[in-house]
């Protein structure tokens, strides 16, 4: 067990180097767990903006969401870390904006963290250290209980973002973008 925690620290620290160092690659590459896609026509309405999306997202109840610019079309987003709030959780997931210019979509991206995965191999790996017992079944699902909460949490929060994104556009009606099927008349 002792290999085992001292990995889950070693997780930890460096998901917080690279959450807290903007590290590009942290936010351009991992597991999907969120993704909401749109296409758009002409210009947008107005450019989307790290700072006045971290503005909007600025939370009394909640962690605040803090955005950044990685470079053209992207933009890295994550909950503030270690800010107390009422409702505090561990993220399961951070998130990208990428707005592709030459296919005219934008998508947000929402990547599982490392941590909440890491922590439920140890918790799984410590559960059968102690072995299992059919009165342990709370110790079996709880993880799943409680990332499930804290996903749909996210799921919520990650949905507005995709929204609030999506009404700086001008985006094409469903019926445009849809291939048409059957006889035309």
């Amino acid at each position: 067990m002792g290999y085992l925690g001292a990995a889950l620290v070693a997780v930890i620290v460096l998901e917080l180097v690279l959450t807290g160092s903007w590290a590009a690659v942290y936010f351009q590459v991992g597991i999907p767990i969120f993704r909401k896609r749109f296409s758009y026509t002409g210009e947008p309405v107005e450019e989307l903006q790290a700072d006045e999306l971290s503005a909007e997202y600025e939370r009394t109840f909640a962690p605040s969401v803090l955005f950044r610019r990685l470079g053209p079309g992207e933009i890295a987003f994550r909950e503030k870390i270690l800010q107390l709030r009422l409702l505090s959780y561990t993220p399961v997931m951070h998130g990208i904006i990428r707005d592709d210019r030459f296919e005219r979509t934008v998508s947000v991206t929402g990547y599982a963290n490392w941590f909440p995965l890491s922590f439920v191999v140890f918790w799984y790996a410590a559960l059968f250290d102690f072995g299992l017992e059919p009165s342990m079944l709370i110790f079996v699902i709880a993880p799943f209980l409680v990332l499930g909460l804290i996903y749909g949490i996210q799921y919520r929060l990650f949905r507005k973002i995709f929204q609030s994104a999506k009404s700086r556009y001008s985006v094409r009606p469903v019926e445009e973008t849809a291939p048409q099927i059957g006889p035309q008349f």
